[in-house]
C-alpha cells in the first residue's frame, strides 16, 4: 500500500512542484518588477513637481526684483532730488544695489542702445542690441519702460557676450564653447 501513495518513477511526480515552484517564482518576479515600476513613476512624479516648484519660486524672485528695478526706475524718472548726468545716475544706481542682492549692476541706454549710466563705470558707452529686447519698443516715443533681453554669458556687459546658438556659454566655466 506503501507504494500507491509515492510517485512511480519516471511518471513525472516532481511535475506538479515544479510548476509550483516556478509559477511562485514568476509571481515573485512580476510583483518585484511591478513594484520597483511603481516607485520609479512615483519618483519621477514627486521630482516634477519639486522641479515645477521650484520654477516657480525662481519665476516669482525674479519678477520681483524685475518689479523692484521697474519701480526704482520710474522713481528715478520722475524725482526730482537725482540729479539726471551720467555720473549721478551711475552713483544713484550703485546706491540703490546695495538693496538688490541679487543683481550685478544696473544699465540705462539711450534710443541707440549705447549705455550712458551704470553703476559699474566699465559699461559706459557699450552697445547693446535692442532689437530683440522685450516688450518691443512702443510706436508712439513713450520712453522710460523696463525692458528684458537675450541672455548673456558674464557677469557684467564690460566682459559678456550675447549667447547664442553659434556661441553657447559652457555651463561650468563661464566661457564660450568653440563655434563648430
Amino acid at each position: 500500500m506503501l507504494s500507491r501513495l509515492s510517485p512511480l518513477p519516471g511518471r513525472g511526480g516532481h511535475l506538479p512542484f515544479l510548476t509550483f515552484l516556478l509559477a511562485f517564482v514568476l509571481s515573485i518576479g512580476g510583483g518585484t518588477v511591478y513594484t520597483v515600476e511603481r516607485l520609479r513613476l512615483e519618483a519621477i512624479g514627486f521630482h516634477t513637481e519639486v522641479t515645477a516648484m521650484q520654477a516657480r519660486a525662481f519665476e516669482d524672485q525674479l519678477t520681483q526684483s524685475l518689479n523692484i528695478v521697474d519701480l526704482m526706475l520710474a522713481n528715478l524718472v520722475t524725482s526730482d532730488t537725482v540729479e539726471q548726468s551720467p555720473a549721478a545716475l551711475g552713483a544713484y544706481f550703485q546706491t540703490e544695489l546695495q538693496r538688490m542682492p541679487l543683481l550685478r549692476s544696473l544699465s540705462l541706454v539711450d534710443a541707440q542702445g549705447r549705455i550712458v549710466a551704470s553703476s559699474n563705470p566699465q559699461n559706459l558707452a557699450h552697445m547693446l542690441p535692442l532689437d530683440n529686447y522685450l516688450p518691443p519698443a512702443p510706436t508712439d516715443g513713450m520712453a522710460g519702460y523696463l525692458r528684458l533681453g537675450a541672455p548673456w554669458s558674464g557677469r557684467d556687459f564690460a566682459d559678456a557676450y550675447p549667447v547664442t546658438a553659434q556661441r553657447a556659454a559652457e555651463p561650468d566655466s563661464g566661457t564660450a564653447r568653440p563655434e563648430h
